[in-house]
């Protein structure tokens, strides 16, 4: 029996609007490249990477836009690579004749592109034509966009005719294109609907989570009839990017509405995780079995892995009255909290407040946020701590864990982009005792520990800087 065509389809924006929107677009290509890899047998219809704000940004951190569409079309031959193309603006903030917006897209199709989505944040169609006919001469798919935005002006019958005008100069799609949230569940249907009835052309809706609203949008637009979704993996989500793949993957599986998609790969342990449990292991347990077979080998390595699985609490400061001989009324804790990609404070809460119980009356408020980094494990600097360890330990390796805590390395990688590892080889001390030392009153080491990590800085400038 055949399976089931999707009713849904999505489109991944991880490393276009979603990194743009969280970070910046400061992601680099070797840090995009090996994970969209992993991604491109999800099954998504199609991975937006290019275009947008993203191609400014990687020229001003020295990388090459061009070079780096090549790399990623070659990793991902199973996914179709998507650009966000400003109209008459191509990927800049002035216009550009037509000549040269032709050139442009035929170098980006010739470079990997497969998809473009076409805009003008006026709705100015004139300025979508040069854009549309060049990428149709490319023989590529094409999406016309609707800014979408809310005045007296912004109503059903202008939406239709802008539809109707974009299938008119040959677009393959037309998309929602929800940049500050403001779809409401109400408005998102009634927008579809009546799309689906002047156009024959699929509906994508995308849409940003700042207002809150977008995860019920989405529903709506589905049982509107919408036949796209844009969404971005967990670690890249909600905020100001999109919902989560995995979330609406989800919410919709099972139903009439189900993507398709298999969720199973989405959950995949990170990348550091993964790493670490193979060369201890020897294998890739479950999520809910890796502590257990953790703990069979060593209790250090359970404890190594079991933050990285789980929300962790570290309460960090404690503060009450000054006065003596008062009992102070209120006391305020503030707490690091660590969460894993995908997850909201508001799914955290329940948890917080199972913990506290209901017999002390209490204020709970999300104070800030910190995204976590990484840094690649394909670097000079890591092989050099391969080589380290190798030397220091015959037949011993390296493997990488991630710091359930957050480090100053968050800053160092953010304002310089460059790669920084936690590492400090010692012998004398046990780990257990290593651990407890960490930001403690007393982070006194043994010395022939401290004449290791000389040796350890010797031996990276010798392999790394010579």
């Amino acid at each position: 029996m055949a399976k089931k065509k999707a009713r849904v389809r999505l489109v991944d924006t991880t490393f276009r609007d979603a990194q743009q929107s969280l970070l910046g677009g400061y992601l680099r290509t070797d840090e995009i490249v090996p994970i969209a890899a992993k991604m491109d047998s999800i099954g998504f219809a199609s991975m937006e990477a290019f275009g947008g704000a993203t191609f400014e940004t990687q020229l001003l951190i020295h990388e090459d836009p061009w070079d780096f569409l090549r790399k990623l079309n070659k990793a991902t031959p199973n996914t179709p690579i998507q650009a966000l193309i400003r109209g008459q603006n191509l990927v800049a903030k002035r216009n550009f004749a037509d000549d040269a917006v032709e050139l442009f897209i035929k170098h980006a199709a010739k470079a990997g592109v497969d998809v473009f989505r076409v805009f003008d944040p006026l709705n100015d169609l004139r300025n979508m034509e040069a854009s549309i006919a060049a990428a149709l001469k490319a023989k590529k798919k094409v999406q016309g966009a609707l800014s979408y935005a809310i005045s007296p002006a912004h109503n059903i019958e202008l939406w239709c005719s802008l539809a109707k005008g974009l299938v008119n100069m040959g677009c393959h799609e037309i998309v929602i294109k929800d940049t500050s949230g403001l779809l409401s569940p109400q408005a998102t249907w009634e927008l579809v609907t009546a799309l689906k009835h002047v156009v024959k052309v699929p509906i994508d809706v995308h849409s940003h989570c700042s207002s809150g609203m977008a995860p019920m949008a989405y529903m709506a637009a589905v049982e509107a009839g919408a036949d796209v979704l844009d969404v971005a993996i967990s670690p890249l989500a909600w905020g100001a990017s999109q919902p989560a793949s995995e979330s609406v993957v989800a919410a919709l599986q099972g139903g009439e509405y189900d993507t398709g998609l298999d969720l199973d790969k989405m959950w995949e342990i990170q990348q550091e995780v993964e790493v670490f449990l193979q060369a201890v292991l020897g294998e890739l347990p479950s999520p809910d079995a890796a502590v257990a077979r953790a703990r069979e080998r060593h209790e250090t390595i359970a404890e190594l892995v079991e933050p990285l699985l789980a929300p962790t609490f570290a309460p960090t400061m404690v503060s009450a009255s000054r006065k003596r001989n008062v009992i102070p009324a209120l006391c305020e804790i503030v707490v690091d909290c660590r969460l894993l990609p995908g997850q909201s404070p508001t799914e955290i809460e329940p948890i917080v407040r199972s913990v506290l119980g209901s017999d002390v009356s209490y204020d709970l408020e999300f104070l800030k946020a910190e995204g976590g980094t990484r840094s690649s494990l394909d670097t000079p600097l890591w092989a050099a701590v391969e080589s380290f360890v190798a030397e220091l330990e015959p037949g011993a390796a390296a493997v990488p864990v991630m710091c359930a805590g957050f480090t100053d390395s968050h800053w160092l990688r953010e304002a310089f982009g460059t790669v920084a590892y936690g590492f400090f080889p010692y012998r004398t001390m046990t780990p257990d005792l290593a651990a407890t030392l960490i930001h403690s009153a007393d982070e006194r080491v043994p010395v022939s520990d401290l004449e290791l990590g000389v040796e350890w800085l010797r031996h990276v400038a010798r392999t790394v800087c010579a």
